[in-house]
């Protein structure tokens, strides 16, 4: 058994990859291949670490690079929320991670973080920690559905109803919802979250993100964009990405002059639906910035909780980026996950 470093996926590695990645009956949405080449459009070192046994692949482990001026972090995958090895077997799952480390620490880069995927055992939490040699390790929750029925009838009939009536009032107005991969009706979404973003005070993923997103992810089927119009009008939707059996609820924007109309309950409604007739068995909520009002909501579609771990191992010199403001920091690596917060702060 043998692991590579791969810096560059050929076509025969990739097609490998692809018959190993089908093997496995559930999946997290992070781990498809098509995602290589979302980063690598956006100018993203993206590499693999991957496992073989007679030439057949057994396990692999994406991973993004970041170098500033002040140095390189790894981050298992920055943007799309989580990462780790995919092997079936726990020994593999480990290697993959300790040579991850060895590279980092050969290269004297700074850190590197592993965001760990929902949905996976303790057990394999703790293998992470004690192959990376952790340093520091932050919680962080999510929340998430069962979809072994559409979450509206898992309701008592009072909540049950008062769900339904709702729903039927924004039917009743017109409002209609589609299924799309049209780049036209993509472009004009990805224009009113960037108005909703702004009225927030918010800072969304920059645009060449969505293009790959659109080009890599949503075109070959491992994302789709749900929308709601009135008339002509689009009025905005929600981008799921789709794994095996692992649906997650990645970005919902509408115009927020249609707030009344609860269009998100409105075509979530719908997607369950969906969801459960495709056979996904797991919907993912993902985290919110803090338990207001995004928690609150999903909270009342009956979302459980659990915790996912930022696991952080320190491989080189981090004296000169503490000394740095966070402002400074967070600019620099944007989007990538280096070391707690609460490092500044002390």
């Amino acid at each position: 058994m043998r692991i590579e470093l791969t810096k560059k996926l050929s076509k025969e590695t990739i097609e490998k990859l692809f018959v190993f990645v089908e093997s496995f009956p559930i999946l997290n949405p992070q781990y498809f291949i098509e995602w290589n080449e979302v980063f690598h459009n956006m100018g993203i070192r993206y590499e693999y670490l991957i496992t073989y046994e007679d030439n057949e692949i057994m396990g692999f482990l994406p991973f993004a690079v970041k170098t500033t001026q002040y140095g390189s972090v790894i981050h298992s995958s920055p943007y799309i929320g989580y990462g780790g090895p995919v092997a079936k077997d726990k020994h593999i799952k480990s290697e993959l991670i300790i040579n991850l480390i060895k590279y980092a620490k050969k290269e004297s880069f700074l850190t590197v973080t592993i965001s760990t995927p929902p949905f996976i055992k303790d057990d394999d939490i703790e293998l992470y920690k004690q192959s990376m040699g952790v340093n520091y390790q932050l919680a962080n929750f999510y929340q998430y559905t069962l979809l072994d029925k559409h979450p509206i009838n898992k309701f008592r009939s009072k909540k049950r109803s008062a769900f339904r009536k709702n729903i039927n009032i924004t039917a009743n107005e017109g409002f209609v919802i589609k299924y799309e991969n049209d780049l036209n009706v993509f472009n004009e979404w990805v224009q009113v979250l960037y108005e909703r973003y702004n009225e927030i005070g918010a800072k969304p993923y920059p645009k060449d993100f969505f293009d790959s997103l659109y080009s890599e992810i949503i075109v070959k089927e491992k994302a789709m964009l749900v929308t709601a119009f009135n008339k002509d009008e689009l009025i905005g939707g929600i981008i799921f990405i789709c794994g095996k059996g692992i649906v997650d609820y990645f970005s919902p924007a509408f115009k927020s002059k249609y707030n009344k109309y609860n269009l998100t309950t409105f075509v979530l409604n719908d997607c369950f639906n969906f969801f459960i007739e495709n056979n996904f068995t797991l919907f993912n909520w993902q985290s919110s910035p803090a338990k207001e009002g995004v928690y609150y909501f999903k909270a009342r579609w009956g979302a459980l909780e659990s915790n996912h771990y930022y696991l952080t191992t320190v491989t080189g010199d981090i004296s000169e980026i503490l000394q740095l403001p966070l402002s400074r920091v967070r600019e620099k690596f944007q989007n990538f996950f280096i070391l707690p917060f609460s490092l500044w702060e002390k």
